[in-house]
C-alpha cells in the first residue's frame, strides 16, 4: 500500500549486521567495511544494493545493513546461510530478524532529530489520512 510520498513495506525475515553509533558518518564507516570492503572472518565483499536502517532516535543510536542472499534468502521459506563474522565484533553483530511491517517516506536532509521528528509526523498524518 502506498500514497504520496509513503508507502508500507513487509520486510521478510532476515540477517542483519548491527552497530551502534553517535554520528552516521561512524555507523556507515563500520558497516561499510563489513560489507562492502570485505572487513569480515570470509574477507567477502557484498553488493551496496541492500538497505539501511537507521533508528537515529533511540539509545544508543542503532544502524542495521540488511545482508543480501544467500544470508537473506528470496525464499523466505529457505535456510539462510550464516553471514561471516565481523572483524570488529566488539562494534558489529550480526543478528536474525523476524518480519517487519514498515512505513516509509522520503524527506531531504540529514537524519538528526527535528528532521526525523518533523518527518515521523508527516507520515504519521498522511497514514491516519489514509485509513
Amino acid at each position: 500500500r502506498s500514497g504520496p510520498g509513503w508507502e508500507i513495506r513487509e520486510l521478510q525475515p532476515m540477517q542483519v549486521v548491527e552497530c551502534s553509533y553517535e554520528r552516521r558518518p561512524e555507523g556507515y564507516e563500520l558497516l561499510g567495511g563489513y560489507a562492502q570492503r570485505g572487513e569480515n572472518s570470509a574477507q567477502l565483499a557484498m553488493p551496496a544494493t541492500a538497505p539501511c536502517l537507521m533508528r537515529p532516535l533511540a539509545r544508543p543510536k542503532t544502524m542495521w545493513y540488511m545482508l543480501p542472499a544467500p544470508h537473506t534468502p528470496l525464499d523466505p521459506a529457505a535456510t539462510p546461510v550464516p553471514p561471516p563474522t565481523p572483524l570488529a565484533d566488539d562494534m558489529l553483530a550480526c543478528k536474525s530478524v523476524e518480519q517487519l511491517v514498515v512505513a516509509v517516506a522520503c524527506f531531504s536532509g540529514y537524519a538528526v532529530p527535528d528532521v526525523v521528528l518533523s518527518a515521523r509526523d508527516r507520515l504519521i498524518a498522511s497514514l491516519s489520512e489514509a485509513g
